[in-house]
């Protein structure tokens, strides 16, 4: 099993309001049963222009707790990880997309051992991510992610339903997996707000169902934030 979570959970048309030379911060905590994933992540300008309108280097860091079944044995995963890549940000009159390629660096602990999974130890991976952010119909955009360690053959695919102010929340599905295992995740996740330091803050609630597993409700947060 590999974890691949390498998009911002952030809407790209929130990266247009960003004045030239601020860095956006990114950072949050999802928790489950057996499972959690904290990520910081840090967007910042390559060329001197403002976010979504050219090159960005991309800094990420994030830790992955996880537990699957192998055969009547239970496997307790820790992965902590750390990418960088370069992208780039732009928009057209209605859309707002962004495209990174770099380079992924992953320690997974298994205990007790799987001699089976490709993940466990050291593994450096190329990868590459995209992102979409377009009308769907009158008041209503879909963003679309995708990631995908190379190496691994892992990938995080995700469509996020914003129908603002006709629903005052957004909606999003999951798909997520690699060779050995597959999850799919329903969230909702409520309206956001300003907090301290001019940061926004957002809630998500739902559930995630790995393989044939039963479902388990998952509760998390993120935050953003732009600094000179």
């Amino acid at each position: 099993m590999q974890i691949a979570r390498l998009c911002a959970s952030l809407p790209l048309i929130l990266l247009t309001t960003h004045a030239l030379g601020q860095d956006l911060w990114l950072a949050g905590l999802q928790a489950q049963s057996g499972a959690s994933y904290a990520y910081l992540g840090r967007l910042v300008p390559a060329d001197g222009r403002a976010l979504g309108q050219g090159w960005v280097h991309r800094f990420w860091l994030d830790h992955v707790r996880y537990a699957y079944q192998s055969g009547e044995i239970t496997i307790h995963g820790l992965a902590p990880g750390a990418s960088y890549g370069i992208g780039h940000l732009g928009r057209t009159e209605t859309a707002n997309y962004a495209a990174y390629a770099g380079l992924d660096v992953r320690y997974t602990q298994l205990t007790p051992n799987d001699a089976q999974n490709r993940a466990r130890g050291d593994v450096i991976s190329p990868y590459l991510a995209a992102e979409v952010d377009a009308p769907l119909w009158e008041q209503t955009r879909i963003e679309t992610a995708i990631s995908v360690l190379t190496r691994t053959r892992a990938y995080w695919m995700r469509a996020r339903l914003r129908a603002l102010p006709v629903l005052p929340v957004s909606i999003e599905v999951i798909n997520q997996g690699d060779p050995s295992y597959h999850k799919r995740t329903f969230g909702i996740i409520l309206p956001s707000w300003k907090g301290p330091a001019g940061f926004t803050y957002s809630v998500r609630i739902g559930a995630t169902r790995t393989g044939r597993e039963s479902s388990k409700p998952f509760v998390g947060v993120d935050l953003s934030g732009a600094t000179p």
